[in-house]
């Protein structure tokens, strides 16, 4: 019976978490997150700020990319330059693991907080 009443109360759980983010929202906050990472092992890898932006304006220029994404890349971008560079790789994994975790989150909790 406790097994039969545990089952019912995560299947309602489940149900009330699946209505605050959508799968298209939360696809969004994946390519985020997709984003964030590449951005940030660019910066742990050491390739020159002006470099990353001179690549997203040629794909742009090329049809790669859209001026509204390409807009979001740079955000995305100058805060991963602002954030320590790292010479060992484990402190780059963490830290490349830590800002587009970051990212996710805050996507998904914003689309949380505009759902309810």
């Amino acid at each position: 019976m406790n097994k039969l009443i545990m089952a019912f109360i995560l299947l309602q759980c489940g149900n009330l978490f699946a209505k605050e983010v959508s799968k298209d929202q939360e696809q969004n906050c994946l390519n985020a997150m997709a984003i964030s990472e590449a951005a940030m092992a660019i910066r742990q890898n050491g390739l020159p700020l002006a470099e990353a932006l001179n690549n997203l304006n040629k794909m742009v220029a090329k049809g790669e990319s859209t001026e509204k994404e390409a807009s979001l890349v740079k955000l995305i971008l100058r805060d991963a330059y602002s954030k320590p560079k790292f010479s060992t790789e484990s402190n780059k994994k963490e830290s490349i693991n830590e800002f587009s975790a970051n990212y996710y989150l805050a996507c998904m909790e914003g689309y949380e907080s505009i759902n309810k």
